[in-house]
């Protein structure tokens, strides 16, 4: 008789129609399932848990900070113009399926990175229904998330007339191959600094933000999640969403545990085939952040 811990192992030579037959009547009676099943078990299962992507499907995080470059971290050389071009540049020979960013302005600089990014061939989301340019340039930086229109995914966009939601700041909806009610709950990150603990907008800002990351992940709790972007150092090593993973692997940019990450409920996380954190934007003096990329199947 086989051995339980023979089952686990795969079969890699082929034996005759009889012998399957009773090795398959043994783990059915032992109520095991036969080791050269094992593979295709866990992969339907899998995809029926979580039921979306049809392949491979790229996300790619970048704070592009597009605000005044004079008094902060970004030391570029060379004109704005050519440093927008050259942000879009690089997104589009990532070529992400999906591309969180965050720092967006609503001015000229926006439309010129909006354009390009449109002429290669991705469709933008904006985190309200209609940007208004001259309205949202009093904001201090806007979330976009670029989704290849040839991919193949489906993005059902969510909006929040809530006054807690922070607007302006996620990126949120359900994205899917085909049937939406496969997919998963997906938000573009861009949690609000606080550089004064004393300053009570600051504060209330940031909380009132990871109150509606939370809410959100609550309010689907029946599909899987996931959070990508900017958390400005949110975890100093704790547990925030309740069980998410992070799967970025890597610490990236700035404080001990890095703030640029990739957030996805545990079964989702599984499906993460790699991640990695990619210095050369910030190397570059494009920005003053690394980009983070992911693969999930």
């Amino acid at each position: 008789m086989l051995a339980k811990q023979e089952l686990k192992k795969e079969i890699s030579f082929k034996v005759s129609a009889d012998t399957y037959t009773k090795y398959k009547r043994y783990c059915d009676e032992q109520r095991v399932i036969p080791a050269a099943d094992l593979r295709r078990y866990i992969a339907e299962k899998a995809a029926a848990s979580n039921g979306i992507f049809d392949g491979r499907v790229s996300f790619l995080a970048l704070n592009m900070h597009m605000k005044n470059t004079d008094t902060y971290n970004v030391s570029y050389e060379g004109d704005e113009d050519h440093r927008i071009d050259e942000i879009a540049g690089y997104v589009t020979n990532e070529a992400p399926d999906v591309a969180c960013l965050s720092e967006f302005m609503p001015t000229e600089k926006g439309k010129r990175l909006a354009a390009h990014l449109e002429h290669s061939g991705y469709k933008i989301y904006y985190p309200v229904k209609k940007l208004d340019y001259d309205d949202c340039k009093r904001y201090w930086c806007v979330t976009i998330l670029a989704i290849k229109k040839d991919s193949g995914l489906k993005f059902d966009q969510i909006f929040s007339a809530d006054e807690m939601f922070p607007r302006f700041r996620y990126v949120a909806g359900v994205l899917s191959k085909g049937d939406s009610s496969n997919g998963i709950m997906i938000a573009g990150v861009h949690v609000p600094c606080v550089d004064d603990d004393t300053n009570e907008f600051q504060v209330s800002r940031k909380v009132n933000s990871l109150v509606f990351l939370k809410g959100l992940k609550d309010t689907y709790s029946h599909k899987e999640v996931l959070y990508f972007g900017d958390f400005n150092e949110t975890f100093n090593g704790g547990d925030i969403f309740g069980g998410m993973v992070d799967v970025t692997q890597e610490k990236a940019t700035w404080d001990e545990y890095g703030i640029d990450k990739f957030i996805a409920t545990p079964n989702l996380a599984l499906r993460c085939t790699c991640s990695l954190v990619d210095d050369s934007p910030r190397i570059r003096n494009l920005t003053d952040h690394c980009a983070i990329k992911m693969v999930k199947m």
